[in-house]
């Protein structure tokens, strides 16, 4: 995984283009490199549970894994 520096470094050789937080966007101090904001973004992220399947699961973390499954699903509905 790239750096920030290292994303804005081959974007100022003007080797790719990159989508970062507008955190970091404001504190780009290279005349290189030209910030666009997007307007109005449809965000999106993917997120997963990972557990070991060999390992004991108590009834509070199923009850959260079940509760997370459908708030998930009402989500996206």
């Amino acid at each position: 995984m790239m750096s920030i520096d290292s994303l804005i470094e081959v974007v100022g050789q003007n080797l790719a283009v990159t989508i970062i937080p507008k955190s970091y966007v404001e504190n780009i101090h290279d005349s290189r490199v030209q910030a666009i904001s997007i307007i109005n973004p449809i965000l999106k992220k993917d997120v997963g549970i990972v557990y070991r399947k060999d390992r004991f699961m108590s009834a509070a973390t199923k009850a959260f894994i079940q509760q997370l499954k459908i708030v998930i699903q009402t989500s996206t509905d």
